[in-house]
């Protein structure tokens, strides 16, 4: 992984997972781009274009706010670098703060780079899937994640690892295809 692509990925992970809006400029030039896409039926989520950077934040704000903790993480083998530009896996586990449950997730990310600014100038993140949880099934699932290297962790430990819930049967054969 380029340096430079590294350092704005995980600002971008601390900054989202953590709820800190003051790092969006370490990640997001003044004028970026945040386009999420769904392979489901997202419900309440954002979806379309966001530009700019209060834009933005104020898209991840909604997600900091429903959820108690986030933590993703990114397969290290699914990273591919190019001139300006990277693609990743992720997974995604979040815990809402009501206690009613959370969701598991997974997709791509696509980011855009300036790289003599060291920002990026876009990212699409696509939502392959979101499996809901219940209350029982959260506190496993983040156990699960918390496990892994983070940001970047080994596919393999995450299929081996992954919790034998029922609510999480999609996600192994998703896993057991991508990496």
């Amino acid at each position: 992984m380029l340096p430079a692509h590294e350092r704005v990925v995980r600002a971008y992970l601390t900054a989202k997972d953590h709820g800190l809006p003051a790092m969006w400029p370490q990640v997001f030039a003044e004028d970026a781009t945040f386009t999420p896409s769904f392979d489901f039926d997202a419900g309440d989520m954002p979806t379309g274009p966001s530009r700019g950077l209060p834009a933005i934040a104020k898209t991840f704000a909604g997600a900091v706010a429903w959820a108690d903790e986030i933590l993703t993480v990114v397969p290290a083998a699914s990273v591919v670098d190019g001139p300006g530009w990277q693609t990743s896996d992720w997974v995604v586990g979040m815990h809402a703060r009501s206690g009613e449950g959370g969701f598991v997730g997974w997709g791509s990310y696509r980011w855009a780079f300036d790289d003599a600014g060291g920002v990026a100038t876009a990212l699409e993140v696509r939502f392959v899937q979101r499996v809901l949880l219940s209350p029982a099934a959260v506190a496993p699932v983040m156990d699960w994640l918390r496990q892994q290297d983070s940001p970047w962790c080994d596919g393999a430990e995450l299929k081996r690892t992954l919790p034998g819930l029922p609510e999480l049967a999609g996600v192994g054969g998703l896993l057991e295809r991508a990496w």
